[in-house]
């Protein structure tokens, strides 16, 4: 019987580590095999563990021992699973950070002047708004395709001060977020691959 490497090294590891009953039993789940067939299987692989002093060399088959494509997927699954990890953490901290700045930011009523353009031709919201008595324009900086807003349209400014000067930002789900959903977005992709690797490697 041909039995993949990954399977054969659960059933190594399970007689190693004492528990033939549970390595026949997977043995005939796995292959659907009746119980006798399955213990002979069992009994056949049970000459490949390397014996000790007292039995059974418990985990001598642990991962270490993993060799060829398992051992590649085991080693990018953890790379990719640490990469996503990293990057649920920088996003967590730009939205941290982001949350405290507008929870003491001075908030104003403005609204959408005009539109600049991007690179990519779609369209940036210029808000015009007044502070300190004085009418300002502020930039947004995302562009879009329709445009996010309409000209006249409400929008809230927040006016951040930070460190002797003041930070301008438009109210909006990507004008705040767009770093945090883009990390966010690119960890959960990360998070899939990695998981699907560590499944194929066991």
């Amino acid at each position: 019987m041909n039995i993949p490497e990954a399977t054969k090294l659960k059933i190594h590891q399970l007689i190693a580590d004492g528990k033939k009953l549970e390595a026949v039993k997977y043995v005939k789940e796995q292959f659907g095999l009746a119980l006798k067939d399955a213990l002979k299987l069992v009994e056949a692989l049970e000459k490949e563990v390397p014996l000790s002093g007292d039995g059974y060399q418990k985990g001598s088959f642990a991962r270490s021992s993993f060799s060829g494509p398992d051992k590649v997927f085991y080693i990018l699954s953890r790379v990719f699973l640490g990469v996503a990890i990293l990057l649920f953490a920088i996003g967590g901290t730009i939205a941290y950070d982001t949350n405290e700045e507008l929870n003491h930011a001075l908030q104003l009523q403005g609204r959408v002047a005009e539109f600049a353009y991007g690179s990519d031709g779609g369209s940036i919201p210029v808000v015009e708004f007044t502070h300190k008595g004085k009418k300002q324009r502020v930039q947004g900086s995302v562009a879009s395709t329709p445009p996010a807003y309409d000209i006249g349209e409400p929008v809230t400014v927040f006016v951040i001060a930070d460190e002797g000067y003041e930070k301008i930002r438009i109210d909006g789900i990507f004008e705040l977020w767009i770093g945090p959903i883009i990390l966010t977005f690119i960890g959960t992709i990360f998070l899939f691959i990695g998981g699907g690797m560590y499944a194929v490697s066991r």
